[in-house]
């Protein structure tokens, strides 16, 4: 049976909403070569560098890529747990939670070989947080490293990944700085 084409023309504003990804603004910024990014979807804000790429994909994520060859990438996320964990955890889960999940992915089968990694606790906007760093060998691939720190705040996984092939440079340090030192949060 076919629905009306008036009651097609009810649901499409819901439709339409649903889709919907919050781009995000962007206003100049006191650190010379950065302008802040505000995005209400992710509920963060952060400084982006002048010379990368920066786009909101349509997952949700600001990603800013650098403007070389060294095909550097930044990553700022924020996502239920639950869609994190891939549906192993909900809204009680905790930091430690999803730091034993993050660890168990970490296998050759999964990321690549010539896997190597490390975890430490860290700081995310004031938040406590853990810093993961792996480095693994996509196959035909040059090897890659990762930086990245999460912290769980309302059954919500606050994020911010590096990626880069080697080698790292004091300049892609420097960025990464800048960009997680500023990463606060809109609304607590």
């Amino acid at each position: 049976m076919k629905a009306p084409f008036h009651t097609l023309l009810l649901f499409l504003p819901l439709l339409l909403t649903s889709c919907y990804v919050d781009s995000g603004k962007t206003s100049k910024s006191s650190t010379p070569g950065y302008q802040v990014h505000e995005n209400k979807t992710l509920n963060v804000s952060v400084l982006t560098p002048d010379k990368w790429k920066s786009e909101v994909t349509t997952g949700g994520y600001l990603a800013m890529s650098s403007p070389d060859k060294k095909r550097a990438q930044i990553l700022v996320m924020r996502r239920p747990i639950q869609d994190m964990m891939n549906g192993k955890g909900d809204e009680k889960s905790t930091l430690e939670d999803y730091k034993k999940y993050r660890i168990s992915q970490m296998t050759e089968d999964v990321i690549g070989s010539e896997l190597k990694h490390t975890t430490t606790k860290s700081t995310l906007a004031g938040q406590p947080a853990y810093q993961t760093q792996y480095s693994y060998k996509p196959k035909d691939k040059p090897t890659m490293h990762t930086r990245e720190i999460y912290s769980v705040i309302g059954g919500k996984v606050y994020q911010i990944q590096l990626y880069y092939p080697a080698p790292f440079s004091e300049e892609l340090e420097k960025t990464f700085k800048v960009v997680k030192d500023s990463y606060k949060l809109l609304k607590p």
